[in-house]
C-alpha cells in the first residue's frame, strides 16, 4: 500500500458525491476526483516520481497518453525519465484527426497513461491503434485501479490475455480502508462501500 499517495489524495482532491454510473450499470455514491490533483504542481511532481520508481527497471521506451486522465502524468513522467511520449485517442471522432499523435517508431514498447482503471473498455481500444501503428503495447500506468467486482470486465480479461500488465500507484480497496482510518468515512460507510466494491448486486439490493 502507498501510504504517502494516499495521503496525497487526502489533502489534495475532491470527493464528488455520486450517483457515478458504472459501466455495468452500478450506481457509484462517491468517488475520488483525482484529477483535481493535477493542478497543484507539486502534487503532479510526486505522482510522476513514485511512478517513476515503480517503473525503473521495466523496458518502456515511450508513454502514449490517453486524452484527457493521461495527459499530465504522462508529460511529466517524460520529463522526468527523459522519454518521449505520444497522444492516443481510443475514440476519435473527428476525421481530420488522427487516432495518434506525435513521433513514434514501429517496434517500440509502449505504457498506456491515465489517471485512472475501470473496465479498460478505452484502454483495448488504444491498445488495438497502438499495435495497427506498429508498436508493442506492454503496459498501463495509472494512478488508481479500480478493485473488486467491478474491475472484472472482458476488457481487463482480455488486455490481461495479451500480457500487458497493470501498474496503479493505490486500488479502490486501500483508498477505502484509508479513509476510514483518517476519520472520513465512518464503519457503517466504509462497510457499505465495500461491499459494492466485492458484490455489486447485493449492495444494489441493500
Amino acid at each position: 500500500m502507498n501510504e504517502h499517495i494516499l495521503q496525497l489524495l487526502n489533502r489534495g482532491n475532491k470527493m464528488r458525491l455520486g450517483p457515478l454510473m458504472h459501466e455495468k450499470g452500478i450506481p457509484v455514491p462517491c468517488y475520488p476526483d483525482i484529477r483535481s490533483l493535477y493542478s497543484r504542481p507539486h502534487y503532479l511532481r510526486v505522482l510522476a516520481t513514485e511512478m517513476a520508481l515503480r517503473i525503473e527497471h521495466e523496458r518502456i521506451d515511450l508513454f502514449a497518453a490517453i486524452p484527457f486522465g493521461g495527459f499530465p502524468l504522462a508529460i511529466a513522467l517524460s520529463m522526468t525519465m527523459n522519454r518521449p511520449f505520444i497522444c492516443v485517442r481510443p475514440f476519435e471522432k473527428h476525421s481530420l484527426r488522427p487516432n495518434i499523435e506525435g513521433v513514434w517508431r514501429k517496434g517500440q514498447r509502449v505504457a498506456l497513461v491515465d489517471d485512472s482503471l475501470t473496465t479498460g473498455k478505452a484502454k483495448q481500444r488504444a491498445y488495438e491503434l497502438l499495435v495497427e501503428a506498429g508498436m508493442h503495447p506492454t503496459h498501463i500506468l495509472v494512478i488508481m485501479e479500480m478493485s473488486g467486482f467491478l474491475a472484472e470486465s472482458k476488457h481487463r480479461g482480455w488486455l490481461k490475455e495479451k500480457g500487458v500488465k497493470v501498474i496503479s500507484l493505490v486500488t479502490w480497496h486501500e483508498w477505502v480502508h484509508f479513509m476510514e482510518r483518517e476519520g472520513q468515512f465512518s464503519k457503517e460507510t466504509t462497510e457499505a462501500l465495500l461491499r459494492l466494491l466485492d458484490n455489486p448486486p447485493a449492495w444494489v439490493k441493500d
